[in-house]
């Protein structure tokens, strides 16, 4: 599915971590994560900390929990912020919905 309000569609590939998620920070205005592996998980909990902390190269960021996949992301970011190690509450460091489209829609 692309969205079809973006400029370009950036996908950011290849073996150096780093540079995936330079090019996340760099190049996009909303990041969409979708169910995947460590890689995956490693590139959201960046943009989430960046969010967090509010820095400067922050982004909004969309989990795709389809089925569920980051509920327990979720736990874990509610349990923090239940025992005071993050200032901001889940809802403002990441959205959540359960496909696709939703996510590609709450990015307009």
């Amino acid at each position: 599915v692309e969205f079809s309000e973006a400029d370009e569609m950036v996908v950011a590939g290849g073996d150096d971590l780093g540079e995936r998620k330079r090019l996340l920070a760099e190049r996009c205005d909303a990041i969409v994560v979708m169910p995947g592996g460590v890689g995956t998980l490693d590139e959201a909990w960046d943009a989430m900390a960046l969010s967090q902390l509010g820095m400067a190269n922050k982004r909004p960021v969309v989990l795709c929990n389809v089925d569920g996949y980051y509920d327990a992301t979720l736990a874990q970011l509610q349990r923090a912020h239940a025992e005071g190690l993050t200032s901001k509450p889940p809802a403002a460091i990441v959205h959540s919905v359960g496909d696709v489209e939703a996510a590609l829609d709450w990015c307009e």
